[in-house]
C-alpha cells in the first residue's frame, strides 16, 4: 500500500533535519506553533554562518509535484515569515520543487532568506552518503522524479502580490451555513467556488447545470482535464481512469448519504465518453451502503466516485493557505478507496 502524504511528509522533515545537521546546523526546538495537521514552521535551527546564533524557522514542504502553483509557495511562505515577524528569528523554506529566479524573488520578498529546493537539498545531501541514499529512495516512494537539466532559471520577476487567504474566507462562509433545504443554494455556490481555488488550474471551464432531487435543488458542475496542469492525481485521473471529463456534485444533507444518492450519480458517469470519474462534496458523509456503492460502481462498471466529507473539504482549503498542494492530498483519497476494494 502507498504510503500517505502525511507519512511521507514525515519521512522527509527526518531527513531534512538531518541533512540540516550534517551541514553544520544545530536543532534547538521542535515548537508546535499551529493547530490541525498542517501547521508550522516545521522546527528551529541555529544557522552556522550567523555569529551571533540566531535562530532560524524551518518550514519543510513535501511536493509530488515538481512544480507548483505559486501561489502556494507564497502561502508556505508566509508560515514562516508571520512567525519570523513576531519572534525575530531568519525564516528557511526546504521544498521538493524546482525554483526558478521569479520563484525565488518571490520568496525573498515575504522574508525567507534560505531556500532550498530540489537541487540544493540533493547537494546539501550529498555531504553523506547514507543521507543522499536515503532522501534518493523517499523522492522515489513519493513517486517525484525530476530532471536538474530542467531548472531553467528566467528573468526575477516584479514584487509579489499580497497574500491570499481565500481558503479562509471560503471557511468562514461554509461555517455559516446549515444542513438541509434553507442553505442548500449557498452550499452549492460556495463548493463551486472552492473547486475553483483549489483545483482551478488543473481543469479547464467548470459547467454548472441545475437539477431536481428529492426535493432539494443541487448545482452539478463537469469540468474538462486539463493534461498540461495536471498533478499526480490528476493525471491518475486521466490516464489509469480514462477520464477526460470529471463530474463534482454537492449535497449540503442533514444526514449521510445513501447508497440512492451514489447510484444517481452512476447514472452520469460514461466511460465509453471519458467521463468516467465523479467528486461528490457531502457535508455529512456517507453511510456503509453508500461506500459499498462506490465500490461496487468501480469493480464492475470502472466508475469512480470520491466523497468528501464538508470537513475534508476545509481541511483542503486550509491546506492551500498554508503552502500544501491540494491535489497532493487528493491522492491518499483515493489510495484509500483503490485499497479497500474487496472482490
Amino acid at each position: 500500500m502507498a504510503e500517505s502524504l502525511l507519512i511521507l511528509a514525515s519521512r522527509f522533515e527526518s531527513i531534512c533535519e538531518r541533512i540540516l545537521t550534517a551541514n553544520r546546523y544545530r536543532v534547538v526546538r521542535r515548537p508546535r506553533l499551529d493547530t490541525g495537521p498542517f501547521g508550522g514552521p516545521d522546527f528551529l535551527a541555529e544557522d552556522p554562518d550567523e555569529l551571533s546564533g540566531a535562530q532560524i524557522a524551518v518550514e519543510i514542504k513535501l511536493y509530488r509535484s515538481l512544480k507548483v502553483d505559486r501561489s502556494i509557495l507564497r502561502n508556505a511562505a508566509a508560515q514562516v515569515a508571520s512567525y519570523k515577524k513576531k519572534n525575530q528569528t531568519r525564516g528557511m523554506l526546504i521544498a521538493t520543487v524546482l525554483l526558478e529566479p521569479r520563484d525565488i524573488t518571490l520568496l525573498a520578498h515575504i522574508g525567507i532568506d534560505v531556500i532550498w529546493d530540489l537541487p540544493m537539498l540533493s547537494e546539501k545531501a550529498s555531504v553523506d552518503e547514507s543521507l543522499a541514499s536515503e532522501l534518493a529512495q523517499l523522492l522515489r516512494d513519493a513517486e517525484i522524479r525530476y530532471d536538474f537539466q530542467d531548472n531553467a532559471r528566467e528573468l526575477p520577476a516584479s514584487p509579489p502580490p499580497a497574500l491570499e487567504t481565500r481558503g479562509e474566507e471560503l471557511i468562514r462562509a461554509f461555517q455559516s451555513t446549515t444542513p438541509g433545504n434553507p442553505d442548500s443554494r449557498t452550499f452549492e455556490n460556495l463548493c463551486c467556488d472552492s473547486i475553483q481555488h483549489l483545483f482551478g488550474e488543473h481543469l479547464g471551464q467548470l459547467q454548472a447545470q441545475q437539477r431536481v432531487e428529492q426535493g432539494f435543488q443541487y448545482m452539478d458542475l463537469i469540468a474538462r482535464l486539463v493534461p498540461k496542469k495536471t498533478s499526480a492525481f490528476w493525471l491518475s485521473l486521466a490516464q489509469d481512469f480514462r477520464c477526460r471529463y470529471i463530474v463534482f456534485e454537492f449535497k449540503n444533507y442533514t444526514g449521510e448519504i445513501s447508497q440512492n444518492q451514489i447510484y444517481t450519480t452512476e447514472k452520469y458517469l460514461y466511460p465509453t465518453a471519458l467521463r468516467s470519474a465523479a467528486i461528490i462534496i457531502a457535508r455529512n458523509g456517507a453511510d456503509s451502503g453508500a461506500l459499498r456503492a462506490t465500490h461496487g460502481a468501480l469493480r464492475e462498471m470502472s466508475k469512480l466516485i470520491l466523497i468528501l466529507t464538508l470537513e475534508q473539504l476545509l481541511d483542503l482549503l486550509r491546506a492551500k493557505d498554508r503552502g500544501i498542494e491540494p491535489s497532493d492530498i487528493m491522492i491518499d483519497h483515493l489510495d484509500k478507496l483503490l485499497t479497500s476494494i474487496a472482490p
